[in-house]
């Protein structure tokens, strides 16, 4: 989804939170178009600011690289993290950021949000690489990485310390997004399975499956009360969702 759309998502949940209630969007207007310097792979945002997981070309440096930059209000693109690999994926909660890059094994790191320092990181055993949102923090507390190798979802504390590992048949292939629904449960999109799901962490059960369409390449809640799916055909289109039920 461009950076417009992630900016109003960021304003829609900061309504949510002080109890608006908004119906569910009718369309989608680009407000900016931003100039990246590298290959866009994920993409989040926190107070007004935007975060974009980039790839740098192997040509431009010894090996390849991956870079979080971070894009203001004022639209001005600024060096935010570095890491070794690729990033494949980004998720921000409150002051942290979480992210996933290298090959293998995949490296899950912790940074300070407001510095960019790195506060911690651990090693995660998935091993095929892809270009899609891989992990969500959800409740704060926990850290949910899709491990595609073993058909599983991997959920962490924010320490790195393993909580569990939800059997995940589902996950197919390397194209899939992830975001958090809410303080117990993600929302699954897989391109391979032509399927969008919730799967609660603490029972580690699909809560409801969407598979009226094809080829899901992106997914994002909405006000704590819908889900926006992207599917890619000819065109790209936005499949909204109902978060509860998944109709």
């Amino acid at each position: 989804m461009s950076v417009a759309e992630y900016k109003q998502q960021s304003e829609v949940n900061h309504l949510s939170l002080s109890g608006s209630v908004i119906p569910p969007p009718t369309k989608l207007t680009e407000l900016r178009k931003v100039e990246l310097p590298h290959m866009c792979t994920t993409v989040s945002t926190c107070q007004g600011s935007t975060y974009v997981g980039v790839d740098i070309e192997p040509d431009n440096r010894l090996r390849e690289c991956g870079e979080i930059i971070r894009i203001g209000t004022d639209s001005k693109v600024n060096s935010f993290a570095e890491f070794d690999g690729n990033i494949y994926g980004l998720a921000i909660d409150g002051s942290m950021m979480c992210t996933t890059s290298g090959v293998s094994p995949q490296v899950v790191s912790v940074h300070d949000l407001s510095t960019g320092k790195l506060v911690r990181s651990w090693n995660h055993s998935e091993t095929i690489q892809y270009y899609s949102n891989s992990l969500a923090i959800v409740g704060g507390e926990h850290v949910v990485i899709a491990d595609r190798s073993n058909k599983r979802l991997s959920v962490y504390t924010l320490t790195g310390q393993i909580i569990k590992q939800i059997p995940c048949q589902k996950l197919q292939g390397a194209n899939m997004a992830m975001c958090a629904a809410d303080n117990d449960s993600v929302i699954v999109s897989d391109y391979h399975s032509d399927s969008v799901y919730r799967i609660s962490i603490t029972p580690g059960r699909v809560l409801w499956e969407y598979r009226h369409f094809q080829r899901f390449e992106g997914v994002t809640c909405y006000n704590y009360q819908y889900v926006l799916a992207v599917t890619r055909g000819e065109k790209l289109k936005i499949q909204i969702l109902d978060l509860k039920t998944g109709e």
